[in-house]
């Protein structure tokens, strides 16, 4: 499923939460983990009155503590999970040197909490998280921190996946994506068409499911027959699915809903990505499912192509490393 999946870090508590996850998911797909850590030189206004000497102590200071950080993430992450960890420390803008390094080193899955603040000073993985998901050409894996460390568990596991639909040639590509996890992790899928109430609005109606199985497609209103197709490419995928047809005016309030409601461990949207001015989910829909949810949330582009899954090397020029 995967090949090479990206996590990037800053430091703190909160980027390290999705680790558990993102070694999963490549103990499952055979994948490499990529830990990278972006440095950030410490500029004149930083400085303030500093001597360019002292200056340079302190950038040195901070390399070093950065490689040993990363040095002993990977060293633990390979202990406890058993899978393949590379580690990087990297320099430049944040988003680009990210965006490069992800085209550089064939990454197709990307893995972050939305937001940290770091040990080293910085606080950026919310705005990081929003510009990559918007940016790159491969899925996005986000989880929102919510609440202290000591309360989120030590490991995650995927057992059930909330796939999001409209109906579109990108959801399916969703669709698509959700089962391909659901395969490798020996889940199951919920697939959820949030609807709007009839108009006028009938207030009885809002919050309303109905949900389906393959062999009610008999009983599926005609506006909604063609959601059996996705019965076939579940059944195809040998990825047992349930579809829940939500009459809700805000769609995301629907996704979260059934989230809660089926106690789901994934949630999985697509999106156009790169187009800000045509996606569907990407923007109010997203950003609220991912800052609403308790759950990680993927976001597929509308590109998005799963690898076959033999391994290969990974021998790719490093961009912006710091050696």
């Amino acid at each position: 499923m995967f090949r090479n999946i990206m996590i990037p870090l800053d430091g703190s508590s909160f980027a390290e939460a999705i680790i558990p996850l993102a070694a999963e998911i490549a103990g499952k797909s055979g994948a490499t983990l990529h830990m990278v850590l972006v440095h950030r030189n410490l500029d004149a206004e930083r400085a303030g009155d500093m001597s360019s000497i002292f200056l340079r102590d302190l950038e040195d200071q901070a390399l070093a503590q950065e490689k040993s950080y990363l040095a002993d993430i990977a060293v633990k992450t390979r202990a406890t999970n058993g899978v393949r960890v590379s580690e990087k420390l990297l320099e430049g803008p944040v988003i680009q040197t990210l965006q490069r390094h992800v085209a550089a080193n064939r990454i197709d899955l990307v893995t972050m909490t939305t937001h940290g603040r770091g040990g080293f000073q910085r606080a950026w993985l919310g705005s990081v998280t929003d510009a990559l998901v918007r940016s790159l050409p491969v899925p996005v894996l986000a989880l929102h921190a919510q609440g202290p460390m000591a309360d989120w568990p030590l490991a995650r596991h995927i057992r059930h996946v909330i796939a999001a639909t409209d109906g579109s040639a990108i959801a399916d590509n969703a669709f698509r994506a959700a089962l391909a996890v659901c395969a490798a992790m020996n889940a199951r899928c919920t697939l959820v068409h949030a609807i709007a109430p009839p108009m006028p609005a009938y207030p009885a109606f809002v919050g309303e499911t109905i949900a389906y199985t393959g062999a009610d497609a008999g009983r599926m209103p005609t506006a909604l027959l063609s959601m059996s197709r996705y019965d076939a490419m579940a059944l195809e995928a040998n990825v047992p699915l349930v579809t829940r047809v939500m009459v809700d005016a805000r769609p995301a309030d629907a996704i979260l809903r059934c989230a809660s409601e089926e106690s789901a461990d994934l949630i999985v949207l697509g999106t156009h990505g790169r187009n800000p001015m045509a996606r569907w989910l990407l923007g109010s829909v997203a950003d609220k499912v991912i800052r609403g949810a308790a759950v990680p949330v993927l976001v597929c582009p509308a590109e998005t192509v799963f690898p076959e899954p033999e391994i290969v090397a990974n021998d790719q020029e490093e961009v912006a490393e710091i050696c």
